[in-house]
């Protein structure tokens, strides 16, 4: 009995010490399934990444939504994008960065962005990023020696007068030369019925005509002008021929070429008055000019760059900035957000970006693609001969804060108002000198 009983026990055992075994066995074969599951999901496309951004409304293009689509596809990570009325765009931005609520990624224009943010203290360092190598040029993303923003561009284009060619073909107008031409064809226009100009009230849209026209005017001294301004060494006053360039512009209103609704019609009324020919120009740059091709494909617009009152040399405005991307120092998907801009730096990404919108890539091996015939005269006769000047905006990213606030408002406003541009080149100066001494700089 007691030996039978020990066999009936050893049984046991065996039989529990092998289940033992074998859970544990199984056990240990389950938490490296699950282990294996949780890296991959932490490192490949298999879990769903959501990275926040927020896009001015106007850069939201066709292209730019292809390549957040493939990232979704492709990579499972889903951009959530915040699209703001450009506008409202730098207030928020910086309200944002102020109160710690900013997304992951910010879009703006660089070097721009850093007269109105710091750099460093907001923004990521991207210097050690893979792309970084493929950069034609660093000029426009560094800022101390570091780099902080991912461009798409190597330059942006160039600034000039956006024409319906059908509208002056049907109306006997030849391309303008000069000023007078341009006068003549406005009397033309408005005696036919058509607005000669269109103006919006999207502050970044006037303006143009200053920034492009004040480095027209100073030629080949527009970096000394600006780096003798932001160290108070002359002033905006010092310049009548910066007071001329705003008189022109003024001088349109008031011989009622220009909408007069310009205080309240949006830029997307202006873009479909221009494509249906009921306005037959805008002073722009080659993105605005793209933004009415994709708006409406069948339009026949152009560029040209008419020799102006002001200026000495026959010279374009180039925008030698980027519109670009920065990721927010603090955001909570960093690792994701540089994938997103690794991935973007790839022909396979970039090149659906210039796909609707041709330009000038930032990165080797981009296909830029063929460029708009709206481009194309002021590239050969302009950008290939090295006849190019840097808009005014990119040489004085120092006071860029005072852009959105004060300065493009008192062009918006100085034709209502009866100001000349010598007064609010004067009211400026009063805003550029306040600025400098609350930043404690060099000089002032």
């Amino acid at each position: 009995m007691k030996k039978k009983g020990s066999k009936v026990i050893s049984t046991l055992l065996i039989v529990l010490m092998v289940s033992l075994s074998l859970f544990g066995c199984s056990k240990s074969t389950d938490d490296k399934g699950t282990d294996k599951e949780s890296n991959s999901d932490s490192g490949s496309s298999n879990k769903s990444v959501t990275v926040t951004a927020m896009i001015m409304q106007s850069r939201y293009t066709e292209g730019l939504q292809k390549m957040i689509q493939k990232l979704k596809d492709e990579e499972n990570i889903n951009v959530e994008a915040q699209i703001v009325p450009d506008d409202q765009y730098d207030n928020l931005m910086t309200l944002k960065l102020a109160t710690g609520e900013a997304p992951d990624i910010i879009d703006y224009n660089v070097p721009q962005l850093f007269g109105i943010v710091d750099a460093e203290k907001n923004l990521a360092d991207l210097s050690d990023e893979e792309w970084v190598s493929r950069l034609k040029s660093k000029e426009n993303v560094e800022f101390n020696d570091k780099i902080y923003a991912f461009p798409f561009q190597e330059l942006s284009g160039f600034q000039a007068i956006i024409y319906n060619v059908d509208v002056f073909e049907e109306n006997g107008i030849d391309v303008p030369k000069t000023w007078d031409d341009v006068l003549a064809a406005c009397e033309t226009l408005k005696s036919k019925g058509v607005t000669p100009f269109f103006s919006p009230k999207d502050l970044w849209v006037p303006q143009i005509w200053m920034a492009a026209g004040y480095s027209k005017a100073l030629g080949k001294d527009a970096y000394t002008f600006a780096d003798e301004l932001l160290t108070n060494k002359t002033k905006f006053t010092d310049h009548p021929e910066l007071a001329q360039v705003i008189d022109t512009y003024i001088d349109l209103f008031n011989k009622g070429y220009v909408n007069e609704d310009y205080l309240s019609a949006s830029l997307d009324k202006g873009l479909e008055m221009i494509a249906n020919g009921k306005a037959a120009m805008l002073y722009g740059s080659n993105q605005v000019a793209s933004m009415i091709v994709e708006a409406f494909p069948d339009v026949n617009i152009n560029m040209v760059n008419p020799m102006m009152p002001f200026q000495d040399e026959d010279i374009v405005s180039a925008a030698a900035y980027s519109i670009g991307l920065t990721i927010n120092k603090n955001a909570k998907e960093m690792e994701t957000a540089k994938k997103i801009l690794n991935l973007f730096s790839t022909p396979e990404y970039e090149n659906l970006y210039f796909e609707t919108k041709p330009g000038f890539p930032a990165f080797e091996g981009v296909d830029g693609g063929e460029l708009n015939s709206f481009m194309v005269d002021i590239q050969r006769d302009y950008i290939e001969q090295g006849k190019t000047v840097p808009e005014m905006n990119q040489l004085l990213t120092a006071i860029q804060p005072l852009y959105n606030s004060t300065l493009w408002v008192y062009y918006l406003d100085a034709p209502g108002k009866g100001m000349t541009g010598a007064e609010l080149l004067e009211k400026f100066q009063g805003d550029v000198e306040k600025l400098m001494k609350e930043k404690q700089a060099p000089g002032f």
